[in-house]
Parts: structure tokens; C-alpha cells; sequence
């Protein structure tokens, strides 16, 4: 389980089973009666038999399973290896029987039976398609059970022993209950949905026609959100761009202005501590008002006239206001923050908030697992897709950041192309919309000999930010100029500021 670290807590899920069988006790130094004991791992032979048997008797159904049923959710090493190599050739588009998995499958038989032998047996007493799934979730929920029971005996050790950083130890935890309920999480039945979703498509249709907004985060940008559709639940959102094109600076003003609607916010900052990220929101906040602006470096600096402290203090209470929620823990994985993200959920439930969106700053920097070791696009693929299931589970919309790679540079015309993200293929196939920052100000200012007619064009769009629409699952492909100011991190489309687009 990813949640928990390999070098830590060993290799537990490979080791679950001789845990199981050795049987084990543990007895804390502190009080005698607290004894834990662990013998018969709950499972059930005969229904991963009659799984095994419907699968090899109908390749058909494996494709009805394989989404949820897993490998490792097999109790018996024989099964699980006879129901991997099996799904591995249907995805192949090849036959999966005894014939075709009996030089495939390097586990032993039982005693006195071939592997070949044990297949055809299990293919005689089959379950029905029709009892198929009800003992398919049955293996995953004993699954859960002996995870659930390794688990508490690898964190009990642990927490005894000392050794181990509490909040750390509790972040784990919650990573890794949260794999175990995704694996326990049944799929909503798609004919039963079908009416809830028709219901909400007509409400959603029946509103815009009246003239009303979509009930859904908006960015506050208002030709992007006639793009984009706003920032939609289950979506996910890649913002990219290079250092200095204004990433935080979007990120602060779409996150400051979802909240503003009455949505809830969560911010996992991997790089910028929360300190910073606050500064930032009370100067985008502040630059709203009249009177002098308010930068975010001068609120870190304490750099401040009376006047601005003044606009500082109002501007301050108001932000407090915000349901924002900020973590700056550095490292987390994609399932940590999932499982922050849920308890940021649970919080502004009950205050009545429903949590829209969801920021990750940013991609680079989350933890990867072992999985792909030393496959970077691999293992950002996997990021990607775990924060795109995140985004499904909870119903919320995630905006990832990310980092464009340096081929940009080398161009004479810097504004980004889908090319330009790093490692980009898995990213571009996971994400629902692409949103490519370019403010070209950025590069009139490091021109190392500008000439006047240079010069006069960094002043006529010192503000300009370009946000390009690479990929839109829900819309058109556009480019979009905005205002922008990089010291107080106002951002607002140009009409909205009496000025042309």
C-alpha cells in the first residue's frame, strides 16, 4: 500500500500472508492486557474458486470485474497469479483457458493436481454470471479486512516503539484507510444514475436559459468560464506554464474568488509556505479596493506605510473570512492529499460549504511511489490520474499545477504549446482542460540590450497575461488575455477593468 513507507514499515503487503500463517502476538511493554492477536486471516477458497472458473468460462466477464477486482485481492498465490495472467490476455485480445495460461502461470498446484488440472476443476463449478459480481466484492471486502488487520499491527508496533513521528504516522494511516476504501467503493450502477443525471442536466439547461449562472465554481474570468464552463466537479484542470509566468499568482486569484462565491478551497502547497500563500490572498484581496496597493512582498517584509497598514488590517479581517483551508507539508503524495482533501470536505460540510476546488502546487514536487522507479513519465502519469480519481471520488474540481520544460526558451516565439509539458503524454491524456500561462512582459524585461521600440512594448502590456487553452474536454480551444499584476497578484479580465481586450 503506497500509503505507508516501504522503508519504514517493510514490505507488508507482500509479507501479509506469512504474517497470517505464522500467526503473531504482541505484547507492549506498558500493560499486560493489552494484547494483540492475529491467527486465521478471513478469507473464503471456494468463491475465489468459482470467480476463477466463471472468468475462465466466459473471458467476457473479466471485463465486467477488472476494474475493481484486483489481484492482490486473492487470498490463494495460485488464484491471484491465474486471475492476473487471465485479465493480461484479455487485454491482449487473446483467449484466457487452462490451454493458454498453463505456461503462463509459474505457481504450483495442490497437492496430487496440475495448474492446468486445478482450472479445468474450477471451471466446472463456475459461478453464474448473475452471482459474479456478488462474490467479486465479497473477495475484495476479506481483502480489505486482512490489509485492515496487517495494518494495525504494523502501525500498533510503531506507535510503541517510539521511533516513529506522530503526525507523520497519522498522515500514513490516513493514506493508506484511504486506499483501502477506494478498493471497498463500488462503482455507481450506471442505469440507476441515469435519472439523477438527466434531472440535473435539465436544472442546469433550464437555469442558463432563465439567465442564471451555473451552479459550479467560476474563475471570475468571464470569457475563460465561457470556455471552460467554470471549474466543473470531477474535473481536472492542469495549469502550466514557466517560472515567472504568473501560476500562483492564477491560482491565488481563481482560489480567493471560488471562495468568495460561498465554495469551500483547499490548497496543498508543496512548495510556498502558507504564511506567503496568505500574504498573497490578503494583496490580491486588498487590490480591489481604492487607495494605495497593497504587494505581498512588502505584507512578508512588514514593509508598510500607516495607510497600507490600515488597508492591511480591513483587508485581513476579510480574508479570515474565506473557506479556505492551506496545508504547506512538503512531499505529500497524491493519496495524502486525498485524504486531507476528505477531511477538508467532512469540516466544511458541516458548516454547510460545499468543498469546489481543490489546488495542488504543484506537480513536481509531489511524492512519487516505486512503482515506476526511474520511468518520470510513468510516475506522473500515475500522479496525474490519481488526483483525475480524486477529483470523481469527491466531486470536486482539482487544479493541478505544473512546470513547462525549457524547449520554450529556445524559441523565438515563447507563447507554450501543448509539446511543452513536461513528460506530456500522460498528463495531456488524463487532464479534462489545459490552461498554458504566458506573460510576455517577462521576456521584454530580460532582454539584455532592448531597443526604445522594445521598451515601449513592455510598457503597452506590462500587464498582459496570456492564458492559452490547450485542451478543453468542454469547449472551444482559446486564447485568452488577461490583466494581470504580478506585485499584488490581481488578475481580471481586461473588460472587467474598462479596458479592450
Amino acid at each position: 500500500m503506497p500509503g505507508l513507507d516501504s522503508h519504514r514499515c517493510g514490505s507488508w503487503r507482500r509479507n501479509r500472508k506469512a504474517s497470517f500463517e505464522r500467526g503473531w502476538k504482541m505484547t507492549p511493554n506498558i500493560n499486560q492486557s493489552s494484547v494483540i492477536t492475529l491467527n486465521e486471516p478471513p478469507e473464503n477458497i471456494k468463491a475465489e474458486q468459482l470467480v476463477i472458473g466463471a472468468l475462465l468460462s466466459n473471458n467476457d466477464l473479466i471485463g465486467q470485474v477488472a476494474e475493481r477486482l484486483k489481484p492482490e485481492h486473492f487470498y490463494s498465490p495460485l488464484n491471484s497469479e491465474i486471475y492476473r495472467e487471465a485479465k493480461a490476455l484479455f487485454y491482449e485480445g487473446r483467449a484466457a483457458n487452462p490451454v493458454t495460461l498453463k505456461t503462463r502461470v509459474t505457481a504450483q498446484g495442490p497437492k496430487g493436481q496440475s495448474v492446468p488440472q486445478y482450472m479445468m476443476a474450477c471451471t466446472v463449478g463456475a459461478a453464474s454470471p448473475m452471482h459474479l459480481h456478488e462474490y467479486a466484492d465479497q473477495l475484495i471486502e476479506l481483502a480489505v479486512r486482512r490489509n485492515l488487520m496487517v495494518l494495525s499491527g504494523s502501525v500498533a508496533s510503531r506507535a510503541m516503539s517510539g521511533a516513529a513521528n506522530t503526525n507523520e504516522l497519522l498522515e500514513e494511516i490516513d493514506a493508506s484507510i484511504l486506499e483501502l476504501r477506494t478498493d471497498i467503493e463500488g462503482s455507481e450502477d450506471t442505469a440507476a444514475a441515469l435519472p439523477a443525471v438527466v434531472s440535473e442536466l435539465e436544472a442546469n439547461i433550464v437555469s442558463r436559459m432563465n439567465g442564471e449562472d451555473a451552479k459550479v465554481p467560476l474563475t471570475g474570468l468571464t470569457d475563460l468560464d465561457n470556455s471552460m464552463t467554470g471549474l466543473r466537479p470531477k474535473r481536472l484542470v492542469v495549469m502550466a506554464g514557466r517560472p515567472g509566468m504568473g501560476k500562483s499568482q492564477a491560482m491565488v486569484a481563481f482560489a480567493r474568488r471560488v471562495a468568495r462565491q460561498g465554495y469551500g478551497v483547499g490548497i496543498a502547497s508543496l512548495e510556498i509556505d502558507r504564511q506567503e500563500w496568505v500574504s498573497r490572498l490578503i494583496s490580491a484581496e486588498a487590490a480591489l479596493g481604492h487607495g494605495e496597493k497593497i504587494t505581498y512582498s512588502d505584507v512578508q517584509n512588514g514593509k508598510l506605510t500607516d495607510q497600507q497598514f490600515l488597508k492591511f488590517q480591513k483587508y485581513s479581517r476579510s480574508t479570515s473570512d474565506l473557506p479556505v483551508k492551506i496545508t504547506d507539508a512538503g512531499g505529500l503524495s497524491a493519496a495524502q492529499i486525498e485524504a486531507k482533501a476528505r477531511l477538508w470536505k467532512s469540516d466544511f460540510e458541516r458548516q454547510g460549504i460545499t468543498l469546489g476546488v481543490i489546488f495542488v502546487d504543484y506537480l513536481g514536487l509531489m511524492r512519487k511511489s516505486d512503482r515506476y522507479r526511474g520511468n518520470l513519465v510513468h510516475e506522473l502519469g500515475e500522479l496525474v490520474w490519481a488526483l483525475k480519481s480524486m477529483a470523481k471520488r469527491l466531486d470536486i474540481c482539482v487544479v493541478l499545477l505544473a512546470q513547462l520544460n525549457r524547449a520554450v526558451e529556445s524559441r523565438d516565439d515563447k507563447r507554450p504549446v501543448m509539446s511543452d509539458l513536461r513528460d506530456s503524454g500522460s498528463i495531456e491524456e488524463h487532464a479534462d482542460q489545459v490552461l498554458l500561462l504566458y506573460r510576455p512582459a517577462y521576456y521584454d524585461a530580460h532582454d539584455p540590450n532592448p531597443s526604445h521600440e522594445a521598451l515601449e512594448k513592455y510598457e503597452r502590456r506590462a500587464n498582459d497575461l496570456l492564458i492559452r487553452i490547450g485542451k478543453n474536454r468542454l469547449g472551444p480551444c482559446r486564447d485568452h488575455t488577461v490583466y494581470c499584476s504580478v506585485e499584488t497578484g490581481d488578475i481580471a479580465s481586461k473588460s472587467q477593468r474598462g479596458m479592450q481586450a
